[in-house]
């Protein structure tokens, strides 16, 4: 938008015009407002992909009752949409239970998907962990929600979005049964708005961190390279969940953007941590902090490949030593 002569005209903070200096600070030179903070021992209950496990533990780690009910992992919109509605409206019975060919009942909603002998024993797990999810819902302080993939399974048959991608290669007489959908923008933006206003309605105390899980796609059902796929799913995340804040924050709802800022070079606790202790200082030392980096250990290469010595390296074959890094793109809330 202009050149920089026509910038001066206007009185723009530091923020607000680009440096190339910032990406030599470690927290990019982002200033990080809480807009609300959690003590230890409130209650925490944490949705959505594995990273919000990960969120999970650096919190007990620090003293807050955090926990996700025995939902396990909730990858796109649609399956924590779906989920909490029947945590808290019911719903959920056996014809959600798919029965294969040799007899065996599997149930594509819960993480892990594994065949079962007999149906009753697959409604039954997931309809205790319904019920420990509805009451942890009703009574918790703040909830987590972290978003991680627009590709998801659809049952025709249902007409319902599945949470875990259904056996095909091996049990080819539901592949007419199953589609794979790339979903859209207005859709997963429906999705993150209806979660939010659906535990309000159960649970009007509530306070919301979300985010937009970093860890990458393994594999893309949806084109021929995962790295597309996965920058077109994260964007898409990132840019209805920016939407879905700025509405919900219209609404009167305590919700913001979970920071993900961290300097992958220094050794340090998380600048961007809301959490806060005794006088409102912030709480998490640097030997908590190696707990909360394994959740973003996704940014650098896989160990296997530094093992192998495959780091990057300049021209001169010197390694190159890996620059502050943004998880989360875009300004915060």
């Amino acid at each position: 938008m202009g050149n920089v002569i026509n910038l001066e005209h206007y009185q723009f903070g530091p923020s607000a015009v680009f440096d190339n200096a910032r990406f030599a600070l470690g927290d990019l030179g982002i200033a990080l407002e809480p807009s609300f903070k959690i003590a230890r021992g409130e209650r925490v209950l944490v949705m959505g992909s594995c990273f919000a496990r990960r969120v999970a533990e650096v919190l007990r780690a620090l003293g807050f009752d955090a926990g996700d009910g025995a939902l396990n992992f909730k990858y796109n919109a649609f399956a924590m949409l779906q989920e909490m509605r029947w945590c808290l409206e019911g719903g959920f019975g056996p014809a959600q239970i798919l029965c294969a060919p040799d007899g065996g009942w599997l149930n594509p909603h819960r993480n892990p998907a594994r065949f079962q002998r007999t149906r009753a024993e697959v409604l039954d797990v997931h309809l205790a962990a319904q019920r420990a999810a509805a009451e942890l819902v009703r009574d918790c302080d703040l909830v987590v929600l972290t978003y991680g993939l627009i590709e998801a399974w659809y049952d025709k048959v249902c007409g319902l979005f599945t949470n875990e991608a259904p056996p095909l290669s091996s049990l080819s007489s539901w592949k007419q049964r199953f589609e794979l959908r790339q979903t859209t923008h207005a859709q997963n933006l429906a999705a993150m708005l209806e979660l939010v206003r659906l535990v309000r309605r159960a649970n009007p105390r509530a306070r919301f961190l979300a985010s937009v899980s970093p860890v990458p796609l393994k594999a893309t059902f949806c084109g021929p390279d995962v790295l597309v796929s996965n920058c077109v799913s994260k964007s898409t995340l990132r840019a209805a969940l920016h939407e879905a804040i700025a509405e919900l924050k219209g609404e009167g709802v305590p919700i913001r953007l979970l920071p993900e800022l961290r300097d992958r070079d220094a050794r340090a606790a998380p600048r961007g941590c809301l959490a806060r202790g005794r006088a409102g200082r912030p709480v998490g030392r640097p030997a908590r902090a190696r707990r909360f980096r394994r959740a973003h250990d996704h940014a650098g290469l896989p160990a296997r490949l530094r093992r192998a010595g495959c780091a990057p390296r300049s021209s001169t074959g010197a390694p190159v030593s890996a620059k502050p890094v943004l998880e989360t793109l875009g300004t915060l809330p």
